[in-house]
């Protein structure tokens, strides 16, 4: 009964022997752990970690956060496995030992391995050896930021862009690119694939994959529009020799496509460095397309083997037409001053015209003259764009200009011809003009400004007979003169004063009753100038009663709107007196003055 009695201190005893022994297996399993971290494969380390790039960023798979967290978990894992081990003390055949079979409670396990000191140790030992080999591997990565280079060139390559450059004129640079692509290549190539550091195994040949995987899809991007771009080269600049070798193939027999022939070998010889350049860097293209193993194909070779046979045609036309043009030039400056003689008689032609016939004549019509005028301009005109043509000729026949004097002269006389009949017809059009002033009524010309006008018109027919004094500049000058000596009178009768009582005056005086609708050039009809002496006085007559008219309306409306102040008459409510009579009186003295100095 005894031994019964003690089995339950036993189950106990044992129980703790149990939970002893998983506390120490954990533990010694931890340290086991901790040991492997502390010794790690050379080869291989404990943990794999790989490379990858972002723009200007290394990137390490797993994280630190991901390692930490993963050994954290397993060795969580560790405890909860010991953990759920079927405790003596739990167990259903054991029960009936225990007085209080509801409560029999034995130590937590979990509770007690993860509150232990050593194995708390233990696990931040663990974590310190995973953060600095960790650190180490950040440090050692650093290699790879040599080669952000190539990741970003390959972010920022364009192909559309690429293509759409002038790849003759940036043929150097194109191969500077690749070249430098391949260079990139061979780096990578050296690129150390893996090393150990600490416990992580580090791989780097993904980076490296990755890399040469974005270099090549530039490369060949590049390969690809280059190959176009040599293809289109080569047969632009086979069509360039071509053309130029047919247009130096003409044979030209009259001035202006001999001129035409010259003008173009003249621009073939200077475009020669240009097309021999542009036949060169095509070259350079397809050595540099084999170089990168691009195989060319035979249609494109053929063309490529043209260019190079094309050069020595291109030469030999060349000389042939500088021969022909040798032998042809002299012919052709005979001719082309032939050709500048006709222009010199037709401006003799011209200028003879000029200062004879209508031009000439005061009596002519001005619309008539300056229809013939537009008729000489015209030939002036073309004769003018002959002489810069004959000119350009000279220059490409290396013969001295001609002097167009002639020219010069012919323009400078039909320009004082020109601006003679075009003021004589715009005066005519202002005075006698279908809406000129003769045709308006009176009642609406201002005569002010016509007489500005009239200033303005006899200045220029002065200028122009200073000029030239011959017949018609002198009927233009002496029109205007006798318009100027109209104005005294037209101002007179312009006067805003004059009644119908004065305008009736004026007419009584030409024996003619009076008419409001009367024009300029019934004025003129009439005689009026005959009386100006008359109509001045009339005039400033008219002004004085307009004045004293103006006068009187002043002193009547002072009057009439003239406030008289009233006051009461001793305190009378029915009998005013005027007060404040001194403005009055002022104004009554001031009025009676003026009334006595109009008598």
């Amino acid at each position: 009964r005894q031994e019964v009695a003690m089995l339950a201190q036993f189950i106990h005893l044992a129980d703790y022997m149990v939970v002893e022994s998983l506390l120490l297996r954990v533990v010694t399993q931890s340290d086991s752990l901790y040991q492997d971290l502390q010794k790690p494969s050379k080869k291989s380390g404990l943990f794999n970690i790989t490379l990858s790039m972002e723009r200007d960023t290394i990137c390490f798979a797993p994280e630190l956060t991901d390692l930490t967290g993963h050994v954290s978990a397993m060795l969580d894992a560790m405890v909860s496995c010991v953990h759920s081990v079927p405790r003596l003390l739990y167990m259903a055949a054991f029960k009936p030992h225990f007085e209080d079979k509801a409560k029999v409670v034995g130590p937590h396990l979990g509770d007690m391995i993860r509150s232990s000191t050593i194995f708390k140790m233990i696990c931040s030992k663990i974590d310190n050896v995973i953060r600095t080999d960790f650190g180490a591997t950040v440090d050692y990565g650093k290699f790879a930021e040599q080669y952000f280079p190539i990741y970003n060139y390959a972010d920022e390559f364009n192909k559309q862009l690429f293509a759409e450059q002038d790849h003759i004129a940036n043929s150097r640079s194109i191969k500077r690119e690749m070249l430098k692509l391949r260079g990139w290549g061979a780096d990578l190539d050296r690129m150390k694939l893996s090393n150990v550091i600490g416990i992580f195994g580090v791989d780097s040949k993904t980076l490296r994959n990755f890399l040469i995987d974005r270099k090549n899809v530039v490369l060949e991007d590049m390969k690809s529009v280059l190959h176009t771009a040599a293809k289109e080269s080569c047969e632009q600049v086979l069509s360039d020799f071509q053309a130029r070798i047919k247009l130096l193939a003409r044979k030209p027999t009259n001035l202006k496509d001999f001129a035409a022939y010259v003008e173009s070998k003249s621009e073939i010889g200077e475009d020669i460095k240009n097309l021999m350049q542009a036949s060169s860097t095509v070259d350079e293209m397809y050595k540099l397309l084999s170089s990168f193993d691009v195989k060319i194909p035979s249609a494109e070779q053929v063309k490529l083997d043209d260019l190079h046979t094309i050069h020595g045609q291109f030469t030999e036309s060349i000389d042939t037409a500088q021969q022909d043009v040798s032998v042809k030039i002299g012919q052709m400056a005979q001719a082309l001053k032939g050709e500048i003689s006709k222009l010199d008689q037709e401006l003799m032609e011209i200028m003879t015209e000029l200062v004879s016939n209508e031009c000439t004549n005061p009596k002519a019509e001005c619309s008539q003259v300056l229809e013939m005028l537009d008729d000489v301009q015209l030939q002036i005109e073309r004769i003018s764009d002959k002489a810069d043509t004959y000119t350009h000729y000279q220059k490409l026949f290396n013969m001295s200009a001609h002097e167009y004097t002639n020219l010069t002269s012919t323009k400078e006389l039909f320009e004082e011809k020109f601006e003679l009949w075009n003021s004589m017809r715009q005066w005519e059009d202002l005075t006698v003009g279908p809406v000129g002033w003769a045709s308006q009524v009176w009642s609406t010309i201002k005569p002010e400004d016509m007489e500005r006008e009239v200033q303005s018109q006899f200045k220029t027919a002065q200028k122009i007979y200073k000029k030239r004094e011959d017949d018609v500049a002198l009927r233009f000058k002496d029109d205007a003169l006798k318009w100027k000596g109209y104005m005294p009178s037209l101002v007179a009768l312009g006067n805003e004063a004059l009644k119908v009582r004065h305008w009736e005056q004026i007419f009584a005086k030409l024996g003619r009753p009076y008419d409001k609708e009367m024009t300029l050039d019934n004025l003129v009809q009439w005689d009026i100038f005959s009386i100006k002496e008359y109509c001045e006085e009339i005039s400033g007559v008219a002004s004085g009663e307009y004045a004293l008219e103006l006068q009187l309306e002043k002193i009547e409306t002072a009057w009439r709107d003239m406030v008289f102040t009233l006051n009461s008459y001793r305190d009378s409510k029915d009998v005013f007196i005027l007060a404040g009579l001194d403005e009055v009186f002022v104004q009554l003295e001031d009025n009676q003055a003026a009334l006595q100095t109009m008598l």
